[in-house]
This record gives structure tokens, sequence and C-alpha cells, in this order.
């Protein structure tokens, strides 16, 4: 576990990627506070994630304000 005192990583961050260790299952969702979930979420906790231990997917919003800020 990396030293957090002297680190970019909160303890926060920390325990979300040992969440599944922590807690003794075998699967996690975590999802930001501010999403807003307006469907069924069954395909994404039944999606295949093979022998990878974890899946993320961009930040659209900091893409964006990035995109922006080269224009």
């Amino acid at each position: 576990m990396p030293n957090v005192l002297h680190s970019r990583y909160t303890i926060a961050s920390v325990y979300l990627l040992l969440a599944a260790e922590i807690v003794d299952i075998e699967k996690t969702i975590y999802l930001d506070a501010d999403i807003i979930v307006n469907r069924d979420i069954a395909d994404l906790w039944n999606f295949d994630l093979e022998d990878y231990p974890l899946a993320a997917v961009p930040e659209l919003a900091i893409d964006k304000l990035v995109e922006l800020s080269q224009a």
C-alpha cells in the first residue's frame, strides 16, 4: 500500500482499489457521487472482465476541458 501521507493517492482512493479485498466479495461497482443512474446497471454488473482486475472509463468532462484549453 502506498504511503498516503507522502503520495498523490488519498486514503479514499486506496480503499476504492481494495474494496473487494476489504469486504471479501468477488465484485464491486463504484460510481462517483456525481453519477446519475437512470437505467438498470445489470449489463455493467454482468460485463465479463476476463482476467482483468478492474475496469474504468475516461472522464469525458476532463477530456472536453483539455480539448477546449488547446483550442
